[in-house]
């Protein structure tokens, strides 16, 4: 009986241990399910962070690869002209190797003998060099002859104009001759003075302080800024009816070439246009870059021919241009190497050979007069379409920037751009392929445009405003002079008085 409640009370002292533990162990089961809960939270917060983060980084990347293409953007791997280049020596994009020197065809520019020089000067050979015999009465065989070319001292060369007064013995009435034509003031600079002002201004880019100072220099006479900037304008308004002839001939050209660059003006910003050909230049300036500038020349607006131009959007309207369009290459070129080099896109690569070697061939033709082959280009836009086909796949790996406003199309990758360029304006940018008398490129209209950059590098703006007008006219005239082998200096002086004209029979010389 005694072993029976003894064994009772360890079994009741057992029970209540047990239930003792059970108790801590549900407690201590609390406890860590609060903290699991806690720890738990905390997984998802970090969670939600790193996520963050990692968007943050993602954003981030593809923010520091934009912003190293922006850096590493030149004239040589975007569409950016050459003035806006960091670098002081940007890479050369021409293959290395070949003939130095210059050209094949190229003319050179030796001096040539003359065979009426101005003034000829003997040199007497009076004592023999080894016997020291006298020679001063042989008389001379023959004689060798060298020619120096030298420059004549610039001088001003004044003119004085006397008309004669008379009195009529008939009607006892004093009357007196007339003045020269453009002789009306009593002291007055020559239209070959204007001229020589308006060439070194509008066309080698002096301001107008170095001019007069130039011209004190070669002449002694120093004309104020103000006198020539009235020259300029006085020269700019007698080559209005030949701007005209420019314009129409631009007109009649098959294929032009169109570009525009901004100019700045009393601070605001303008716009200067050009259509061109390698024998005409036609240059405007307009407030805005847009179609409505484009039409300020008034030869994009009527024109049935073909435009190569940059691609820039306002070309497209179809409400407002007829016109057939071809691209410039060389601005693709460059493009597909900077998608390329920082986006490591094989196809840009690929396009690039393409392109290249396209008009390799192409212009092999055209310097032997032959076309190519339906089957050549047949070819070659098959291999166009295949790079582009190609082209998907990679861009499907390429990170695409987020969107920053509400308005707008969807937003693509540089290289995704350039690969909807390509596929959009297949036609355009072959042109060259199936017209022999489309260029590759739009250099043409670049180099006509260049020296309005130059100018404003040199001189910071335009100052009047009016004087944008002014020197697209004069850097219109002498381009289109310089282009065709004319004498700049004499063309002037000859429109000046009207008597210029660009008739067939005087032909480039």
């Amino acid at each position: 009986m005694l072993g029976a409640r003894r064994r009772e009370r360890i079994l009741q002292d057992n029970l209540e241990r047990t239930e003792r533990t059970i108790a801590e162990l549900l407690v201590r089961l609390d406890e860590q399910q609060v903290r699991i809960a806690a720890l738990t939270a905390k997984v998802e917060t970090l969670t939600a962070q790193l996520q963050e983060r990692d968007a943050k980084i993602k954003e981030q990347e593809i923010e520091n690869k934009e912003l190293k293409r922006r850096l590493g953007q030149d004239s040589t791997n975007s569409h950016f002209p050459s003035s806006r280049d960091l670098k002081r020596k940007p890479q050369n994009n021409r293959t290395p190797g070949g003939k130095k020197g210059a050209p094949k065809g190229h003319p050179g520019q030796t001096l040539k003998f003359s065979s009426t020089p101005d003034e000829t000067l003997t040199h007497p050979l009076t004592v023999c060099p080894d016997c020291q015999t006298s020679l001063a009465d042989v008389p001379s065989a023959t004689y060798q002859s060298r020619q120096v070319f030298e420059m004549p001292e610039p001088r001003i060369h004044i003119t004085e104009h006397r008309v004669e007064q008379k009195r009529c013995p008939c009607c006892h009435k004093k009357q007196q001759a007339s003045f020269p034509e453009g002789v009306r003031a009593y002291v007055q600079y020559g239209p070959r003075l204007t001229a020589f002002s308006a060439y070194l201004h509008g066309y080698q880019l002096l301001p107008l302080a170095r001019l007069s100072e130039l011209l004190h220099v070669l002449t002694g006479c120093k004309p104020s800024e103000r006198t020539l900037l009235g020259q300029i304008e006085a020269t700019s308004g007698t080559l209005s009816p030949y701007i005209e002839q420019i314009r129409e001939a631009v007109l009649g050209s098959p294929v032009i070439h169109s570009d525009e660059t901004g100019a700045r003006v009393q601070q605001k910003e303008k716009w200067v246009h050009v259509n061109s050909t390698p024998e005409w230049t036609l240059l405007g300036v307009a407030t805005s870059r847009g179609s409505e500038g484009m039409k300020t020349l008034r030869v994009l607006d009527t024109y049935q021919g073909t435009v190569v131009h940059d691609c820039y959007g306002s070309y497209f309207k179809q409400d407002t241009f007829a016109f057939d369009h071809a691209l410039c290459n060389a601005h693709l070129m460059r493009e597909c190497k900077g998608i390329a080099l920082y986006d490591k896109q094989k196809w840009a690569s690929e396009m690039l050979d393409f392109l290249k070697g396209s008009w390799q061939m192409e212009e092999q033709a055209r310097l032997t007069n032959r076309r190519l082959s339906q089957e050549t280009i047949r070819q070659l836009e098959e291999r166009y379409d295949e790079i582009l086909g190609q082209s998907q796949e990679e861009l499907a790996n390429v990170p695409i920037p987020a969107k920053t406003g509400p308005r707008g199309r969807k937003s693509n990758s540089k290289a995704g751009n350039l690969a909807a360029r390509f596929i959009k304006h297949k036609e355009a940018m072959l042109k060259f392929l199936h017209n022999p008398e489309v260029p590759f490129d739009n250099n043409q209209a670049e180099r006509d445009l260049r020296m309005v950059v130059v100018k404003q590098k040199i001189s910071g703006c335009f100052r009047t405003s009016d004087s944008p007008e002014w020197f697209a006219a004069i850097r219109s005239f002498i381009s289109t002079l310089t282009k065709q082998g004319r004498p700049v200096l004499a063309s002037l002086v000859q429109a000046s008085s009207g008597s210029f004209s660009f008739t067939p029979d005087e032909g480039p010389k």
